[in-house]
């Protein structure tokens, strides 16, 4: 039963419209987490890994503690943005401030020094991970909440996600490109992925962009602070932390969001454990060169690309949003997983086939137009459950949703981290210089690799499908959400 609270916030001035230029400034501050989700997931657990010489338990380790203290944060970062008062509003100062950190933590979490026993070296790696992702959460969980302020009509939602992902995955294209360039094999034939020299300057060029494209999403967005609401009476008068453990209650009560964020917690697990894989499962399982693994990841980037940009739309329109998350689940499993499997049960081209690469990337690039529409899906659907929170309390909490969603996508990554790490260990992964191609490798340990980051993950994946289909703020109850609101905004006493 929808809640009659009155509102006890003075409201801003009606917005007009979110026009073009705003929600492209709005989206491209994606850009800097698409360049930190691509370089920590693809090049960090292999560099410390392969190239450095660090375990693979060791590095699993230092990426769970550092994203698990990041994810301990994100609702933390929340309250206290959606508290926020100041006269650049709620999300700004925060997005201003996160900027330099963003770029130098990115870098230096690339650039040990020279000379490092493997004691200061995981030191090394926990400690600059840990100071990145509280730099990013300083600016994603703001960011994430401003998005769901610009709009509430549902299509305009749509749109303002689907070009925040768009620009995501522009950053994923910048990191492929931009390792290319620099893990590009040698003239003499070595593998570039593997020269340890190549990785700072790889870091520093997605320092730069991180920076520029933060700053610009702040001042791009800065003149719709005045149409935005600010912090809610009741949050305001709350000391800091009975407003962050009441927040985080608030949060945990409503049913939509559990099942969202449940959701979103299997499909995390799935991928979290993927991404620290990917990198050694094109490298030693499918063998493929560093020039044509880029273009692979690039494919995906450029999927993802066309998928926010001309199907999040058109199928957001047509379908509820538990049938686009689902969607998206089931497209990641049918074309991520499956041909994997394929291999191991001796189905798919074997590695010297010419049909291998082109079969590869054609799958990568039709994997991710179906799974960022999934991903956009999510997005709006805590946006609308903002909205549903917002009637039955009075408080408007943005922050606090977003970052909600953020702990729980991030802890499992850290878990999968962990998994990925022990994982290798257990089944006796080679590591250190002389491990160069599929050939230095026991073929039962590329097999049981094939096993870890195939079969086993797609049950995290039908979790989430059902997770999703118990969400059940339809559009028609969004509408009458809206309503509700707006009634209150028109009638405040």
């Amino acid at each position: 039963m929808l809640s009659e609270s009155k509102p006890t916030t003075p409201l801003p001035p009606k917005a007009p419209p979110v026009g073009t230029f705003t929600k492209l400034a709005y989206g491209v501050g994606q850009l800097s987490d698409g360049i930190r989700a691509s370089g920590f997931g693809l090049y960090l657990f292999f560099y410390y890994v392969q190239v450095l010489g660090l375990p693979p338990e060791v590095v699993g380790t230092a990426i769970f503690v550092a994203v698990m203290v990041d994810a301990f944060t994100d609702p933390i970062a929340g309250s206290i943005s959606d508290a926020w008062q100041s006269k650049w509003g709620r999300r700004h100062p925060f997005m201003y401030a996160s900027a330099l950190p963003v770029g130098v933590c990115f870098y230096l979490t690339f650039a040990p020094p020279a000379g490092l026993t493997d004691t200061w070296l995981f030191v090394w790696l926990l400690g600059s991970s840990i100071l990145m992702r509280l730099s990013m959460t300083i600016f994603v969980v703001p960011h994430y909440a401003l998005g769901a302020e610009l709009s509430s009509d549902h299509s305009e939602r749509t749109s303002i996600v689907s070009i925040r992902y768009a620009f995501f995955s522009a950053g994923s294209l910048l990191v492929y490109g931009a390792a290319a360039i620099f893990f590009a094999q040698t003239t003499d034939g070595a593998d570039g992925r593997l020269i340890a020299t190549n990785y700072p300057p790889f870091a520093w060029t997605g320092a730069l962009f991180m920076v520029a494209t933060i700053l610009l999403s702040a001042i791009g967005t800065h003149d719709r602070i005045q149409y935005l609401k600010p912090a809610p009476t009741q949050t305001r008068e709350r000391p800091g932390l009975l407003r962050i453990f009441t927040d985080i209650w608030s949060a945990l009560k409503s049913r939509n969001f559990r099942f969202v964020a449940i959701g979103c917690l299997m499909d995390a697990l799935m991928l979290g454990a993927q991404l620290n894989l990917m990198l050694f499962v094109y490298t030693f399982f499918w063998e493929m060169s560093s020039d044509l693994m880029t273009l692979s990841f690039a494919a995906m980037g450029v999927g993802q690309l066309v998928g926010s940009i001309f199907l999040a739309g058109p199928i957001s329109e047509r379908f509820e949003r538990r049938s686009v998350a689902c969607f998206g689940a089931a497209w990641y499993i049918l074309f991520t997983i499956v041909p994997i499997t394929l291999r191991l049960i001796g189905w798919f081209p074997e590695n010297d086939s010419s049909l291998l690469p082109a079969l590869v990337i054609g799958i990568n690039f039709i994997a991710s137009l179906g799974i960022i529409v999934g991903y956009i899906a999510q997005g709006t659907m805590i946006a609308e459950v903002t909205d549903e929170h917002e009637l039955e309390t009075g408080l408007r909490q943005e922050g606090m949703f977003y970052a909600a969603l953020s702990f729980i996508g991030k802890a499992p990554v850290g878990v999968g981290s962990m998994i990925s790490g022990f994982g290798m260990w257990l089944i006796g992964w080679p590591t250190g210089d002389s491990i160069r191609t599929a050939a230095d490798v026991p073929p039962d340990a590329l097999f049981s690799l094939g096993i870890l980051f195939g079969p086993a993950l797609a049950i995290f994946g039908f979790c989430a499908m059902a997770a999703y289909l118990k969400y059940d703020l339809t559009r028609t109850k969004h509408q009458a959400v809206l309503q509700a609101l707006h009634l209150k905004e028109e009638s405040p006493a």
